[in-house]
């Protein structure tokens, strides 16, 4: 039997916001996928999940042992937005100081390497997602500029080098996730 799970945050859950509002799209990616393909999938999506946050809880590992050893399984990453996001309040009250990410990306390659090779180890495909272009202005305007003054953001994000999740957004931060796949022979 063929199993496949998820490991997401709000896009890979179907959670968006309209208007303001968090909804759940029924709808959603994960769904379609599983309904198209005749396929049950887990998804371990949530709001604001991070990989950091899959790390230090041990989600995969948990998941691991609840599954049987002879199951082809093929497992997905679907993250990244939310490891590459600010807190853009402490960012909003003092904008002239360095602020790190809430992953700084040495430790999402790292952690996700570790990961990887676990799960490889125990004979699981594992598919590596970027994460979606976002539209930026919109983004900041519905997003970012809600959690603290924009124009205080603004003076952090005009003074300092490309954050994180706007390098991985571009083609170097692509590449990051592509070339561990292409390191790890996984699919992309």
């Amino acid at each position: 039997m063929m199993r496949t799970v998820v490991f997401g945050d709000s896009i890979a859950k179907g959670i968006v916001t309209i208007q303001g509002r968090i909804e759940t799209i029924e709808d959603n990616a994960v769904r379609l996928i599983s309904n198209y393909y005749k396929t049950e999938i887990d998804n371990i999506s949530f709001y604001g999940q991070t990989l950091k946050r899959i790390y230090d809880k041990k989600i995969a590992d948990k998941y691991l042992e609840s599954i049987d050893d002879k199951e082809e399984v093929f497992a997905v990453f679907a993250l990244g937005g939310n490891d590459s996001d600010y807190d853009w309040k402490k960012v909003s009250e003092n904008p002239y100081i360095k602020h790190d990410p809430k992953t700084l990306l040495e430790d999402f390659e790292s952690m996700l390497l570790e990961m990887i090779g676990k799960l490889k180890s125990k004979g699981i495909t594992v598919v590596l997602t970027t994460i979606i272009p976002l539209d930026s202005q919109s983004y900041f305007d519905n997003v970012i500029s809600k959690m603290g003054d924009p124009d205080q953001i603004m003076i952090f994000l005009e003074n300092h080098d490309f954050p994180w999740f706007l390098i991985f957004e571009s083609e170097d931060g692509i590449m990051i996730v592509s070339g561990e796949a292409d390191n790890m022979s996984q699919q992309l």
